[in-house]
């Protein structure tokens, strides 16, 4: 495992531990020497995923993105739950359920999301190809209807752009 405490990585062995129920817990003394964000959330790397943690202890995986803990966009990261991706929130709920094969993270407000996409890496770069591809707000509604598709971006971007174009009131 890999903990980031006031700006450095440095590696860790045997840190966590799993209780009765298998739930996932990071050692007290390693919890102390983390750097915490205004949020009261701190991140670490273990098997590939990122976690982010609260002071209490209570923790919940994120995606990898740039070698770390994916961040929030709005508010929500993308956090794997059973083979899916769903997304968090700044508390650690899941308040938008597991159901994507693949997700992007949110901007203006919209997510792309796919069912039925893989993982294909690239140069260092993983995409999720194939699928149907929509687009989900906040609130995890579907904004822009299931459309097959390889390349994320394209179902959000409209609706972005039209959003910015729209006159303000006034």
């Amino acid at each position: 495992m890999e903990l980031k405490p006031a700006g450095e990585i440095l590696p860790y062995e045997n840190c966590t531990f799993k209780d009765r129920a298998s739930v996932l817990h990071l050692k007290p003394e390693y919890r102390r020497g983390l750097k915490y964000d205004r949020f009261g959330l701190a991140s670490f790397m273990m098997d590939h995923y990122g976690y982010y943690i609260r002071h209490d202890g209570r923790l919940a995986p994120v995606l990898p993105f740039d070698n770390w803990a994916d961040d929030f966009r709005g508010g929500l990261a993308r956090s794997p739950v059973g083979g899916k991706i769903g997304y968090i929130d700044r508390r650690l709920n899941l308040v938008i359920p597991a159901i994507y094969d693949g997700a992007d993270k949110f901007y203006g407000g919209l997510a792309d999301v796919c069912f039925g996409c893989h993982a294909e890496t690239q140069n260092e770069m993983t995409y999720n190809v194939g699928g149907r591809w929509g687009c989900i707000d906040r609130h995890g509604r579907l904004q822009a209807p299931l459309q097959p598709g390889s390349v994320p971006g394209g179902r959000c971007e409209k609706l972005r752009r039209a959003k910015r174009s729209k006159p303000k009131p006034g």
